[in-house]
């Protein structure tokens, strides 16, 4: 009664097993192994020109969730602690295994973004073409993927370390190699 019948996005911890996903109306499902948590009403917007996006990081301290034009930040118990009014379509997004990081790109101009997981404050961009471009090649690589082409797979680890695929090419990349965004004065 009241329970979802089509989930939007869906997100594992392994380690506990703790499951999380976002219902076609943006709702919060909780479930702890076989154990339902809880439903919360995250105040998310899924249309036709949005995207559900949900990820969780190890032990589920962190559920980052987004509706492509916002990000909130969460726990299982379904409280928002943070969130971020987004300038952009969010088309991937991901967090390191211990969410510190959380790293999006967007639908347009293939713009990877790197946010700080306690907060979601930004702290680092750059259009993923030149970080590729900037890579060391491992193989040769016939042809750069063209600069339209939105990467189609993210990643990143607890170092920042980050990966992304476009074209069939996979980059792997460090926070080093991006533009580090001035710290907000409060």
């Amino acid at each position: 009664k009241g329970e979802a019948t089509d989930f939007a996005g869906v997100a594992l911890d392994r380690f506990l097993g703790l499951v999380a996903a976002l219902d076609e109306t943006g709702k919060l499902h909780v479930f702890q192994q076989h154990i339902r948590v809880g439903a919360f009403d995250m105040g998310l917007t899924l249309g036709d020109d949005t995207r559900a996006h949900i990820t969780i990081s190890r032990g589920g301290g962190s559920i980052f969730i987004s509706d492509s034009r916002q990000m909130i930040l969460t726990d299982s118990s379904g409280e928002a602690r943070h969130k971020a009014v987004l300038n952009y379509y969010v088309r991937l997004m991901a967090c390191s295994p211990n969410g510190r990081y959380v790293v999006t790109c967007d639908m347009d101009i293939g713009v990877i973004r790197v946010y700080d997981g306690t907060n979601l404050t930004p702290t680092h961009q750059r259009f993923a073409i030149e970080l590729m471009a900037k890579a060391t090649q491992v193989q040769l690589i016939a042809d750069m993927p063209p600069n339209f082409i939105a990467p189609s797979a993210l990643t990143v680890n607890d170092n920042g370390t980050i990966a992304f695929a476009m074209s069939g090419v996979i980059c792997v990349t460090d926070l080093s190699q991006m533009d580090a965004l001035p710290r907000p004065q409060t």
